[in-house]
C-alpha cells in the first residue's frame, strides 16, 4: 500500500480508504458480472488454475480478474488485426507493439489500444 499512497495526491489514510473502498466494489460487482464466488476457490477454479500453471493456491478473484483482463487484451488485439489486415494503409497493431522501443512507448500503445485506438480516430 505505500507505493500507491505514494502516488496519490491524497492524504495517506484517504488514499488507504479509497483504495480499499475501490477493491470492495470491484469485487462484488467483479463477482456478479463473472458468476463466480471471488473469496472462495472452487473446484472448478481450482482445476482453471493447475490448467494455466498457477502455482501454490491461487485467490480467485485475482486469477479471474487477471484471465479476463489477458482474454480482453487479446480480443482488442485480434480485433485491431482484422482491422488492419482490411486496410492496407494502417500499421498493424502488433507492428507497433513490437516497434516500441521503450517501456514507455508501449505503455502509450498499449493505453491506445485499451482506449478504442483505431476505431476512434477514422482509421478504420
Amino acid at each position: 500500500m505505500h507505493g500507491v499512497t505514494k502516488l496519490s495526491p491524497f492524504p495517506s489514510s484517504l488514499a488507504t480508504a479509497l483504495c480499499f473502498e475501490s477493491r470492495f466494489v470491484w469485487k462484488i460487482l467483479f463477482g456478479e458480472v463473472c458468476g463466480y464466488d471471488v473469496e472462495n476457490l472452487s473446484d472448478k477454479l481450482k482445476k482453471l488454475a493447475e490448467f494455466y500453471g498457477v502455482k501454490g493456491k491461487p485467490h480467485p478473484g485475482q486469477l479471474l480478474f487477471a484471465l479476463h483482463t489477458y482474454y480482453a487484451l487479446l480480443i482488442k488485439l485480434l480485433a485491431a488485426e482484422i482491422v488492419s489486415f482490411f486496410n492496407p494503409w494502417m500499421t498493424r497493431q502488433v507492428e507497433k507493439l513490437q516497434n516500441a522501443t521503450t517501456s514507455a512507448k508501449l505503455r502509450r500503445e498499449l493505453d491506445e489500444l485499451e482506449r478504442g485506438g483505431i476505431f476512434h480516430t477514422g482509421q478504420a
